[in-house]
């Protein structure tokens, strides 16, 4: 086969593949598609697609370039694509034979005879193109037989690629062929009859340039500025989730392992599909989007259908086209040419908003139309946009329409945004716009579930403009974003004359979100609810009669409809009734929490409501919302409230550390109290970070955190020691306290030494070397101040080697007065004792010896996160008193509790070769004693060899004379650094 079959056979394959892939992903298969390999097998193995017998049969005047001409053609390669599924699916074969007859006819007219004289005899002229006709028709029918066997060959190809073992495949294209084989048929029928009428697509390359012109300005977010902006200038691609089209729910989210799929590759690979999100998500920019990124990048012929502007659901959609083509675009094109370009399979249609249909009725007409136009033209590329809420009233057909879901925007994604929002706002570049950038992302942090949904973060970005920060408490942001959206934007747009009274607007949504929340309507309310509920409510609170009453909600209603910006319609019910609920969850929380606290005066009304949340762990911003709330009407109330709670966590769900109380406490396993904990004590600290806290409330924090510390339990601590926390800077000169205190009970105190022992080894977490909750670079540089400033109470070396003075080598608060001073049998003791394997206080967290702890710094994947300047200062220290004892420091007792260890001596090497001599010669004495060790503990060991490599690296990266000497004698074997077995008196 030519390279162009073999390319026009990917082509065919990969619309099928795509949904054989998408049916199979959903019994759990996802298998790479086997179209690029197809492409490049096919492109290979036939290249020389054309046989010289063939050839021989071309009439006189004709060459191999006049085919290759006709093959090129967009008629015959939708036609040799259309013929390759048709082999794909078990297509009829009388049918193909069939329209082999209009195939021949096309080649005649599309290359007329040639080499017959415009003058002489008619007669011999006729019997020429007789002649001529003759051949060409003999040779077309070669053409057919060779052309039907290339394309069953590459069609058996492709299905042998792509066939799964587990049967899943199988199941697909039986699926697939029942469903979509008369349409491929239909079409290949259409496609015949195209070769040879040849309808004009002149006007394609011009409406190419006039609708990616049209589309790629949107329109600004900014109230105050109505202008339009390039795309480019603006947009950020979303990530696009693969959805189980029952459960709309993500796949990774059910089990099925299905990756994030960029926005690039989204559009690069759709076919089908529908694009799923949330009010403000980018539903109808991404999709526009996509559509000028085809268009531009492989010359897709894109169109956008608005439902909401459609007259009716009953349409011809080639007419449908023409009429959009010419009112939008003033481009003329006849619906022939159109219905040619839809079964070419090289045009993509997106119809956009299927939830905007008010009529329940209609909305699920145009669901069963566009199935009709799927399965009317099967290669033609369909994208269907879509609210998440209200989709399953008109949910297209599975075996049709893959699901896709907008996520959330990342951290990165919301920081390209920012960047280009105020790009584009200010008209600054490079460092002139990464200052406002900087500060709004530091402002913004705590509001990562606002600032992950587009239109809400581009409301805050216009916030942050105007008063140059953002509110530290969600309340009087909240307060902000209301007043922003539900009164200045429509005021200066002018969409509504007489907006809503925003403080009677914010009663009723108030009631509203209450209702929600307590209720059993996660998907809102329908209008009767609304107004039944409302207007009740609102006689007894703000109006004095109902009828103003009534009034206020159907006004405030109907106002709220169609905009996606706090409050709006969300679709309709099982029953088809309308559903109105807020765009974003955390609006419904301010409005709940508001409602709750202006309902509820009274510390312990509070506490009661909250304390169930905290255990559990859900709805932590609406606990913090009802805090800031509850602070505004009562002086330190959100402190009371956060000690209240925090104290009966703790006599709730005591620590305890004793084993043998680990099993049951009060009939509950103690694995589930100290869940409990753990998620509580998170819970509150997060809370906390938006509200005032009195020093007491603080204090009760950092006890908390610090108690979980003991269980190995970093979650509080790393939220509490954030330096974007709002009470960071209490937070640690009280830490401080509670440490220093924890100190004078190391001895005689498990609970005091675990917490020690996780502020010095915090990094630990940080590295990914423990299971546990990751802390943030930021906040463990803050706890190594706390730890620097409990060092002066960490005892010296008193004789006694035990955890306690592990910790002070390891918390970098000794020099080299410390070892310089000690005798020449103490120092051996003191280096014996880096080789001492110690029980970990808390298990997971921290290095099991002194020498495992110098030895990760330096080898660690995360080598920067790893205390290596702390290490390095150790090594300097302690080298001194080397040198000094060099003398001594061989024959030495064997540690009680030494191990083998391997701890990637080549890749410590090469890191250590850039510090100071004095730290790359106590290294190598150090890696040398380890080895030998391990000689020791493994006698059937080969590890006697790797005394050469110690001497190797030696003179590698340089090490002190003396050290050098005692290294090269060490290496042949002249001396030991540790005594004999029989000899040992450890």
């Amino acid at each position: 086969m030519e390279p162009v079959l073999a390319k026009v056979a990917g082509v065919a394959a990969e619309t099928i593949i795509k949904r054989i892939r998408r049916m199979a992903a959903r019994r759990g298969y996802v298998k790479d598609a086997a179209v690029a390999v197809t492409e490049r097998k096919l492109e290979s193995q036939y290249s020389g697609y054309w046989p010289a017998s063939l050839m021989r049969l071309l009439p006189s005047g004709r060459t191999q370039k006049d085919i290759d001409r006709f093959i090129r053609t967009p008629e015959l390669q939708a036609f040799t694509r259309l013929l390759i599924a048709s082999h794909m699916l078990g297509g009829r074969k009388e049918l193909r034979s069939r329209l082999f007859g209009s195939l021949q006819e096309a080649l005649l007219d599309f290359l007329p005879p040639v080499g017959v004289p415009e003058t002489g005899d008619r007669t011999v002229k006729d019997q020429q193109i007789a002649r001529y006709r003759r051949a060409l028709h003999r040779y077309g029918e070669k053409f057919c037989e060779h052309l039907s066997a290339s394309c069953a060959e590459a069609a058996e190809d492709i299905k042998q690629r792509s066939d799964d073992p587990a049967t899943a495949q199988r199941w697909a294209y039986n699926a697939v062929a029942s469903d979509i084989l008369q349409a491929v048929e239909d079409s290949l029928a259409h496609l015949a009859r195209d070769v040879r009428q040849r309808s004009s697509l002149d006007w394609v390359p011009r409406y190419r340039e006039l609708f990616v012109d049209y589309h790629r300005e949107i329109d600004s977010p900014d109230i105050t500025d109505r202008r339009t902006i390039d795309y480019e200038a603006l947009f950020v691609g979303p990530t696009v989730l693969q959805s189980d089209p029952k459960t709309l729910r993500p796949y990774d989210d059910i089990d099925v392992r299905q990756d994030e799929t960029s926005f690039r590759r989204f559009w690069a690979t759709l076919d089908q599909s529908v694009l799923l999100g949330d009010p403000g998500a980018g539903k109808s920019t991404s999709s526009t989007v996509a559509a000028i990124e085809l268009c531009r990048g492989i010359g897709v012929v894109p169109f956008v259908v608005v439902l909401r502007e459609l007259a009716e659901t009953d349409f011809y959609l080639p007419e449908l086209l023409a009429g959009v083509l010419r009112r939008k675009y003033e481009v003329v094109a006849s619906p022939e040419s159109l219905e040619k370009l839809l079964r070419e399979g090289t045009s993509l249609v997106v119809f956009d908003g299927l939830d905007e249909i008010a009529e329940t009725s209609h909305r699920a007409n145009l669901a069963r139309k566009i199935e009709a136009v799927a399965s009317a033209y099967p290669f033609l590329k369909i994208l269907v946009t879509c609210r998440k809420v209200g989709y399953r009233t008109a949910a297209l057909r599975e075996n049709q329409f893959s699901v896709f879901q907008i996520g959330p925007f990342s951290e990165v994604q919301t920081e390209e945004y920012v960047t280009k929002w105020f790009a584009a706002q200010t008209g600054l570049r490079g460092r002139g716009v990464e200052y406002p950038v900087h500060d709004f992302l530091a402002a913004s942090s705590e509001m990562r579930d606002l600032t992950q949904n587009p239109l809400l973060l581009a409301f805050m970005c216009v916030l942050y403009r105007g008063l140059r920060t953002i509110p530290a408490d969600r309340p009087a942001l909240y307060d902000k974003c209301v007043q922003l959206l539900l009164g200045d934007r429509d005021k200066h747009y002018g969409i509504v004359k007489d907006v809503p009274s925003i403080e009677d607007t914010k009663t009723a949504l108030s009631r509203v979100a209450f209702v929600e929340l307590e209720g059993e309507n996660p998907n809102g309310l329908t209008v009767s609810q609304l107004v039944g509920d409302l207007v009740p409510f609102l006689l007894s609170t703000v109006f004095a009669t109902e009828r103003r009453a009534d009034r206020f909600v159907r006004d405030m209603l109907t106002w709220c409809r169609g905009r996606a910006w706090m409050f709006t319609d969300f679709g309709p019910d099982k029953d088809h009734k309308d559903l109105f609920t807020f765009t974003h969850a955390s609006f419904r929380e301010y409005f709940g929490a508001l409602y709750f606290v202006r309902t509820n005066p009274d510390v312990e009304g509070v506490v009661d409501h909250l304390y169930p949340l905290v255990k559990e762990g859900k709805s932590e911003i609406y606990a913090q919302v009802c805090c800031a709330l509850f602070e505004q009407g009562r002086l330190s109330g959100a402190s009371t409230v956060v000690t209240t709670i925090a104290d009966r966590l703790k006599a709730d769900f005591p620590v305890l550390l004793d084993q043998d109380l680990r099993s049951i406490f009060e009939g509950r396993k103690r694995d589930q109290v100290d869940q409990v904990r753990s998620v509580g004590s998170a819970y509150l600290a997060g809370m906390a970070d938006g509200i005032p806290l009195s020093p007491d409330a603080t204090r009760s924090l950092v006890k908390l955190a610090l108690e979980q510390t003991a269980l190995g339990d970093s979650a509080a601590v790393a939220r509490l020691l954030d330096p974007s926390y709002r009470h960071h800077e209490s937070i640690l000169e009280l830490m401080v306290e509670d440490l220093i205190a924890s100190v004078d009970a190391l001895r005689v105190e498990a609970f005091a030494r675990r917490q020690v022992w996780f502020a010095i080894h915090a990094r630990y977490l940080l590295a990914g070397a423990a299971q546990g909750v990751p802390i943030r670079r930021k906040a463990v540089e803050s706890l190594n101040g706390v730890v620097k400033a409990i060092g002066p109470y960490l005892k010296r070396y008193d004789g006694v080697l035990d955890i306690e003075y592990a910790m002070l080598l390891q918390s970098g608060n000794t020099d080299s007065a410390n070892f310089v001073e000690l005798d020449g049998a103490q120092f051996c003791q003191v280096f014996a004792f880096l080789f001492e394997q110690y029980t970990v206080p808390i298990p997971g967290v921290g290095p099991s010896s002194t020498i495992r702890w110098v030895f990760d710094s330096f080898r660690s994947e995360h080598r920067e996160a790893m205390p290596v300047a702390r290490v390095a200062a150790f090594l300097r220290d302690f080298g001194g008193a080397i040198d000094a004892c060099l003398d001594r420091l061989y024959e030495l007792p064997l540690p009680a509790h030494a191990s083998i260890a391997d701890f990637g001596f080549e890749a410590v090497m090469a890191r250590i070769v850039t510090y100071s001599v004095e730290c790359r010669s106590t290294l190598l004495f150090l890696v040398a004693a380890q080895m030998e060790l391990n000689e020791r503990l493994d006698p059937t060991s080969n590890y006697s060899v790797d005394r050469g490599e110690v001497e190797r690296w030696a003179g590698q990266v340089g090490v002190g004379d003396r050290i050098g000497q005692l290294l090269a004698r060490w290496a042949r074997g002249e001396i030991d650094l540790w005594s004999p077995p029989a000899q040992n008196t450890g």
